[in-house]
């Protein structure tokens, strides 16, 4: 038991310090400009580098110690709009037709509903193989892909993903609560509510609002980044933020993450700045503190430990 143990917290130090593919440092977008499909809202450039197999249309593969080599469609999304912010920065030529990868995967793996299905191969407890970050972060590339190549399907595939996402019905990928409609990473009988997740997918749907010109898009991901607003309080502890409104607290990692999606959404959204500013500044001040960074970390390892084990995702050889 010890030496699980052991192997868990040894797991979820490389989470916490940046040291796995899915856990690099991610500032507010190097190229990003507010309703603009340039620069993606999240720095997402260290995930641009792929070491590992790849897959159809030279996407990444992933496995875990018990599943076989699969896409994960959050890793194809981000490496991709990693990809595609290294090509704006100069450091990447290549980068804009590894997005295009992405999105020819996106179009031929999306299936009748309109959705990615990512849960399935992690074996996660969630009520719904779906996800709405993979929904959003899928829209974000194949808005930028449709700028890449007018000519594709990639507004008629984003169209029914867009769909999908804002009408998933008992999938949970939209959940309302205390009349806020919350955009769910894992969808779960607890509503979990997973911080990051949610914005992650609202930015999605500002890249389709953009996409399409519609201004009852647009229209929507302001009531949502509205809801997104309301909802803030309750992933502050007071000394840290939480992962999720099940009360987990976020790693270094996340609080991190949490701190540069706030500040991208404040320039997204000038109406909610005061509301995602005061979040933004009070997680700040915990992250200067040593001692709520330590107190966090105490917490967050003995959640951790108290957690069932769901293995680790890598890239694959």
């Amino acid at each position: 038991m010890i030496r699980r143990y052991l192997m868990r917290f040894a797991k979820w130090a490389r989470y916490a310090t940046g040291r796995s593919y899915q856990h690099v440092p991610q500032g507010v977008g190097q190229a990003f400009r507010p309703w603009a499909l340039e620069g993606y809202f999240n720095d997402l450039t260290g995930k641009a580098a792929w070491t590992g197999a790849t897959g159809i249309h030279g996407v990444p593969v992933v496995q875990t110690d018990t599943d076989p080599a699969f896409s994960f469609p959050i890793v194809v999304f981000q490496w991709a709009l990693g990809n595609w912010d290294a090509a704006l920065l100069g450091r990447d030529p290549e980068g804009r037709e590894r997005l295009m990868q992405a999105a020819r995967w996106a179009a031929e793996t999306i299936d009748e509903r309109g959705g990615w299905s990512c849960w399935h191969a992690l074996r996660r407890p969630t009520i719904s193989y779906y996800s709405a970050m993979a929904q959003g972060e899928g829209l974000s590339v194949l808005a930028r892909a449709a700028v890449t190549d007018p000519t594709g399907p990639w507004r008629e595939v984003a169209d029914r993903a867009y769909h999908f996402l804002m009408n998933s019905g008992a999938e949970g990928l939209t959940r309302r609560f205390d009349g806020i409609l919350a955009l769910e990473e894992y969808p779960g009988d607890a509503m979990p509510a997973v911080l990051n997740g949610w914005m992650f997918a609202l930015v999605g749907i500002v890249d389709y609002a953009v996409l399409t010109g519609d201004p009852a898009v647009a229209a929507q991901s302001r009531a949502l980044a509205a809801d997104l607003a309301r909802a803030l309080p309750r992933f502050d502890t007071g000394y840290w933020s939480t992962y999720d409104l099940a009360g987990n607290v976020a790693s270094p990692f996340y609080h991190e993450l949490h701190i540069a999606q706030l500040e991208a959404l404040a320039r997204v959204f000038p109406d909610q700045d005061a509301a995602f500013r005061k979040t933004r500044e009070a997680f700040q001040r915990y992250l200067g503190s040593r001692t709520k960074r330590a107190r966090a970390i105490v917490v967050k390892v003995g959640q951790k430990l108290r957690q069932a084990d769901v293995g680790e995702m890598r890239e694959a050889s």
